[in-house]
């Protein structure tokens, strides 16, 4: 097996994008990854599971702090044991990862996850990173395709983008190899403001792509590609084998949804 690299950097952004959480508010806690999955809050559950993980030695926890999440025993455990660094969020996530690498020593590679990711787990850390150090573009993109996560979750709504060769959903995941990579969290970060006007997207990306990603003609591979090319970085898909990597906690139905799904698994190991 593979020896980890030491100097993986995971940056796990928990920040507060709004105030109104709808799942903070329906569990009545100052963050949703402080929401409890079977007597767990969620971002034990990450915590635990980089722990475990052949890559998770050093991460580095970018919080609001008047979310508390820093007095957390877990969080304060591994300060102590000098696993993790607090870093406070800025204003959006893309601005909170460049403002995290200023501040963190020798960031790179950089491995970006999420403290919402409710069925994280070291197998899905491992597989991630040990793919993504196999490759040598700036920025590599964590995805899931459609029959995989369908297979185990059938009822859940997620967006999933199409492509030449399938569909495929998102998962939270990233890997910034290089300083260059960090193009592309640049360009989130201006992609963030287009979230209400989408088709102002054309202007970063031309009329000539944007008719080819719309159009389907690519597979995720030669789109993303084709993306990194524009955005002048290098840019590849890693594609997960599990369903549970595709599954973050934006709504009160997703929590429902992993409690449902730990309950039947907790169900059936003990039978």
């Amino acid at each position: 097996m593979q020896a980890a690299p030491e100097n993986v950097t995971t940056l796990v952004l928990a920040g507060n994008r709004r105030a109104d959480d709808p799942v903070a508010l329906h569990e009545g806690v100052a963050h949703k990854c402080l929401a409890e999955i079977d007597g767990q809050t969620i971002l034990d559950r990450v915590l635990c599971a980089l722990e475990a993980s052949r890559y998770g030695g050093r991460i580095a926890l970018c919080h609001a702090p008047e979310s508390g999440l820093a007095t957390l025993s877990s969080v304060d455990a591994l300060r102590r044991a000098g696993q993790l660094t607090l870093v406070s969020a800025d204003r959006s996530p893309a601005q909170s990862v460049l403002s995290a690498v200023k501040r963190l020593d020798d960031p790179f590679p950089l491995f970006i996850a999420t403290a919402d990711s409710a069925l994280f787990a070291p197998q899905i850390v491992d597989e991630f990173c040990e793919r993504a150090l196999d490759r040598t573009e700036d920025i590599l993109v964590g995805l899931a395709a459609r029959p995989v996560v369908q297979s185990v979750f059938p009822g859940t709504r997620r967006t999933f983008l199409r492509f030449a060769d399938g569909a495929y959903c998102g998962c939270n995941l990233f890997m910034v190899r290089t300083v260059q990579g960090l193009e592309a969290i640049r360009f989130w970060r201006r992609a963030e403001q287009f979230r209400k006007k989408p088709w102002r997207l054309a202007g970063v990306f031309g009329p000539t792509l944007m008719v080819s990603l719309l159009g389907r003609c690519w597979s995720l591979e030669k789109a993303l590609s084709k993306i990194g090319h524009q955005l002048d970085v290098t840019a590849a898909p890693v594609v997960l084998s599990r369903a549970e990597a595709a599954i973050d906690v934006d709504k009160v139905e997703d929590l429902t949804l992993v409690r449902d799904y730990w309950a039947a698994r907790t169900t059936g190991h003990t039978r």
